[in-house]
């Protein structure tokens, strides 16, 4: 897979010659660090990040993580980087202080032309179109017998159709349509969508699919199970004056008001959101900061993705049983979440600038106390996993290993449901690796 990271990475922040192995500097995304000028400007930013350098280890550790900070590669290839703990710049997702993704290179696809000024690529790109149901017709095996085999999909036309959008209530009922595929159907809807998808059209598990009285193509048990995400929670500090940074931003639409927005029209500035409870104080309050703890490979591997209906525009009932209601035993997960937070304190307790803890609170101390804590307030914006590949004798496996859906012929899953186990930390990296392998899978076959 690691051929494939090189693949897509157009690395901006190593120099090609004294990078390691396994970097791409010519591929579609564009990977950097955030300025350490943020840092160096701001006396109580600088503070904070030394703090966590000190938190992590003894004196050796510190001047080893000083350097990673400085110069250090969270994606390198070294064993090393996996071996033992470490303090990094992540690696994020952008290009002269804006977001980069998988959109840009579909755009610049779609768009390319040839010299004469025709289309280069056979890419259609059709906006404000919501699949209903996968179509099949049957074929017959080399081994005689009838399989079914996907032959298009139906659709609905019209923005807003889905009802995740708030936006839903005013829409129209869509227009209908279909399309026929040559070859094969790719789904990639999604970890929520993609097994809602398979199942309105008959691929799923049986009982459930007969509850809707959703004829039956396949049965499939594992689709739409198997759900599974991070654990995070905030550890979250106010400091005795607002940031550098941050002065005088009001995050509002208007440069000439807001100097956090104008010094992104005027780069290095690179600003990252996210979402959670603790976000709310970003636009109140400029003397805010939080450690966020990740639990990567959480044991929980009970979540599931199941129908509310057999109306293609309602949206899944998605329950993630976190902890007790989950698989497994929780405790793990709690003990590394306990540990973690416990880090991010001492973190705030070895720097000069005075904090006062605000989340999880200064009187949250007992591991039970904290695992209320864990417990009430984690989220995750990590889902995975509910179309698994598995090995032929797994009967909760929905694809083989070229993402094939078992059991019916020309459909394909290509998202982030595909996976077993969900990966360690970010998914999004993870996610187009899969897809520039399953890229590589189908070309070959179809040659």
């Amino acid at each position: 897979m690691r051929a494939h990271f090189a693949r897509l990475e157009h690395n901006r922040y190593l120099l090609p010659l004294l990078a390691g192995p396994g970097h791409g500097f010519d591929g579609w995304l564009s990977t950097d660090h955030a300025p350490l000028t943020l840092a160096l400007k701001d006396p109580q930013l600088l503070s904070l990040i030394l703090g966590g350098t000190f938190a992590l280890g003894n004196v050796t550790n510190t001047v080893i993580n000083l350097v990673n900070v400085l110069a250090g590669d969270a994606n390198a290839a070294a064993p090393s980087r996996d071996r033992y703990g470490g303090y990094f710049q992540t690696p994020i997702s952008a290009q002269d202080g804006k977001r980069a993704g998988a959109r840009d290179f579909i755009v610049a696809v779609r768009d390319a032309k040839n010299p004469d000024g025709s289309q280069r690529f056979p890419l259609d790109v059709r906006t404000n179109c919501h699949v209903t149901r996968v179509l099949f017709g049957n074929e017959t095996t080399p081994a005689g017998t009838q399989q079914p085999r996907a032959t298009g999909v139906e659709f609905l036309d019209g923005a807003y159709l889905y009802r995740a959008s708030p936006r839903s209530r005013s829409a129209g009922p869509g227009k209908p349509g279909s399309a026929t595929a040559r070859r094969e159907v790719i789904v990639a809807g999604g970890t929520y969508n993609s097994p809602q998808i398979l199942k309105l059209s008959g691929v799923g598990p049986a009982a459930e699919l007969a509850r809707f009285g959703i004829p039956l193509v396949k049965d499939l048990p594992g689709v739409g199970a198997n759900l599974q995400d991070h654990y995070e929670v905030a550890v979250q500090g106010r400091l005795p004056t607002d940031f550098a940074a941050l002065k005088g931003c009001t995050f509002g639409p208007d440069a000439q008001t807001d100097p956090c927005l104008h010094r992104w029209e005027e780069p290095p500035l690179l600003a990252l959101g996210n979402r959670g409870a603790y976000t709310v104080d970003i636009t109140a309050r400029h003397d805010a900061f939080t450690w966020t703890v990740l639990k990567g490979h959480p044991r929980n591997r009970a979540g599931t993705v199941e129908l509310r209906s057999a109306d293609p525009l309602d949206v899944p009932a998605i329950t993630y049983n976190y902890f007790n209601t989950g698989s497994g035993d929780p405790e793990p997960d709690l003990r590394a979440m306990r540990e973690a937070i416990r880090l991010a304190r001492d973190a705030f307790h070895r720097q000069l600038v005075p904090v006062q803890e605000v989340l999880p609170g200064a009187a949250v101390q007992s591991d039970a106390d904290l695992d209320e804590y864990i417990r009430t307030t984690a989220w995750g914006h990590h889902a995975s996993s509910t179309c698994p590949i598995g090995a032929d004798g797994d009967p909760m496996a929905v694809l083989d290993s070229d993402f094939r859906v078992r059991g019916v012929a020309g459909l394909r899953v290509v998202d982030a449901s595909v996976y077993p186990r969900i990966p360690g930390t970010f998914t999004a990296v993870s996610t187009y690796m899969v897809a520039e392998k399953a890229a590589e899978v189908i070309l070959r076959q179809a040659a």
